[in-house]
């Protein structure tokens, strides 16, 4: 049996990953202990790492992005569905003004979910072609075949 530093649990050596370089053999926290500071570990560089692109991608700081955020509740521009705050959160930007995927900070226009943000790429962000696409769809609608 052996006391984990951390929590103070004793626990069966079992629980415990081996380190040669202790006198007992063994870490002195527990596998429990070591696996919860390593998922806090990687939530922190995660978050770090997503600002970061934020910054660089999309000229956004933090700030910025928690502006937009909070304009728009947390819930996509168009659709209005509640955003999460990493990968399922699109930042749109104008591409007549920065062609690509990155973007100067200023064309920034909004947060977009996936599907949003997917379907203006698809009609190559053309309101025209857009107001097409809405005007067959009311045509159309209820239309069996």
């Amino acid at each position: 049996m052996k006391r984990c530093t951390r929590c103070k649990q004793l626990k069966d050596e079992i629980g415990f990953h081996k380190n040669h370089t202790q006198k007992n053999g063994l870490q002195s926290r527990c596998k429990v202990c070591l696996a919860e500071i390593a998922k806090t570990r990687y939530d922190r560089n995660k978050q770090h790492v997503v600002e970061i692109n934020r910054l660089s991608t999309y000229g956004l700081t933090p700030e910025d992005f928690q502006r937009l955020w909070a304009a728009q509740n947390g819930r996509c521009a168009i659709c209005l569905r509640r955003l999460t705050s990493g990968r399922g959160c699109n930042i749109d930007h104008d591409h007549a003004c920065c062609p690509g995927t990155t973007s100067c900070g200023q064309c920034v226009r909004g947060l977009l979910c996936g599907l949003c943000n997917w379907g203006l790429g698809q009609f190559h962000d053309d309101p025209d072609l857009l107001e097409a696409a809405r005007d067959y769809l009311i045509i159309h609608r209820g239309t069996v075949h």
